[in-house]
């Protein structure tokens, strides 16, 4: 008996109920409907602004999911990069962080182009600039390929992938899927493919990224937006023990993913409602710069400021200003005082326990 769906006798022919999926599918198209609408009603500006963060969180969670934490400000100023955003007051970002934010927008911009073996390795070699000969190809030998959790000795297997034998073929055979099927509902599309992917698991590593960036290129085919204005990855992130519950189960299950669809689609509408929260966020922002036009910031006070604008850990002190802004201790509490005259921040606390915190006529509602 098949322990696993890819050894399922019609495997990779799957099957889902699509009148169980009707409501769910419909209430994500109406979502992509008032996405559109609200973008349509929104300047240049604010709309390049819910992109940038949207596009940066995908980045930031995409890695976070695989145990890679990564300087949020760096992938901020790359994704800003390639919008053509200003970046004044972001940091410059390292070679690898601009080689995951160029897997992610070429993808998107380029989502109606084929899929291709090479393209999907030239992707892997960005996501590992290091190289290798494990890098920049399908995995070959070392089997069992197993994607386990937990301790030495008690491990969890969540499900064991097909024999790299077996790699090159069932590629071909996902890629023909889906560069030649086009009588599947767009959004599914999307669905079965990442699940597709992910089943083979192709590489010895950088699968989950890869899949979420496979993810994102038919999305953007089906909702004809080459931006991302909100974040499946971060919905993911967001839903991630039942991620891993849901993908073991349908791994050890047969080939009706009809749970997958639905889970799948769950997860897409949250990604579409937490854009709602992303938009409102860039049209604080667009304000706040607004207002303050005449005030000279400099690029340390215009990146500090950025941060505090995202959602914020702890309490901005003259030691955290100076290590966000990699300036000295002086220049930190020069920056804030200034910040205070200007009316934008206020103190609380006395001596060693001073820390500052946003002017509510500046940001409000903090």
């Amino acid at each position: 008996m098949p322990q696993w769906i890819w050894e399922q006798a019609n495997w990779p022919a799957f099957v889902w109920d699509s009148e169980s999926l009707v409501r769910p599918l419909g209430n994500v198209r109406e979502q992509f409907g008032a996405l559109r609408g609200a973008l349509a009603s929104l300047g240049m500006r604010v709309e390049l602004d819910t992109a940038l963060s949207a596009m940066t969180a995908d980045v930031v969670g995409s890695s976070e999911i695989e145990g890679v934490v990564l300087d949020a400000a760096q992938v901020r100023s790359s994704v800003a990069m390639r919008l053509g955003l200003e970046t004044a007051g972001l940091p410059v970002p390292s070679h690898y962080i601009d080689g995951l934010v160029d897997v992610m927008v070429d993808a998107c911009r380029n989502a109606d182009a084929p899929m291709s073996h090479e393209q999907l390795w030239a992707y892997h070699r960005k996501l590992f600039p290091a190289g290798g000969s494990e890098v920049g190809g399908y995995r070959h030998g070392n089997e069992p390929m197993r994607v386990i959790s937990g301790v030495i000795g008690q491990e969890n297997v969540h499900f064991e992938a097909p024999p790299s034998a077996q790699v090159p073929g069932m590629m071909d055979e996902l890629i023909e899927w889906v560069n030649g099927e086009h009588t599947v509902e767009p959004i599914l599309k999307a669905g079965v493919a990442a699940l597709w992917f992910v089943t083979i698991h192709p590489f010895y590593d950088g699968n989950g990224r890869l899949s979420r960036t496979l993810t994102d290129k038919l999305l953007a085919r089906a909702d004809a937006m080459p931006q991302r204005y909100y974040s499946m990855t971060s919905a993911i992130q967001q839903r991630r023990m039942s991620y891993y519950r849901m993908l073991e189960s349908t791994q050890r299950g047969g080939l009706d993913i009809t749970p997958w669809l639905s889970w799948f689609l769950d997860c897409l509408s949250g990604a579409l409602e937490n854009a709602d929260l992303v938009i409102g966020q860039a049209i604080r922002r667009a304000r706040f710069w607004d207002a303050h036009v005449q005030i000279a910031f400099n690029d340390r006070q215009r990146r500090v400021l950025l941060r505090l604008m995202e959602p914020f850990e702890g309490k901005l002190t003259t030691s955290k200003y100076a290590k966000l802004a990699k300036c000295s201790g002086d220049t930190a509490l020069r920056d804030l005082k200034e910040l205070v005259f200007f009316g934008i921040l206020d103190t609380e606390g006395i001596g060693r326990g001073t820390h500052y915190v946003w002017n509510r006529s500046a940001w409000p509602d903090v």
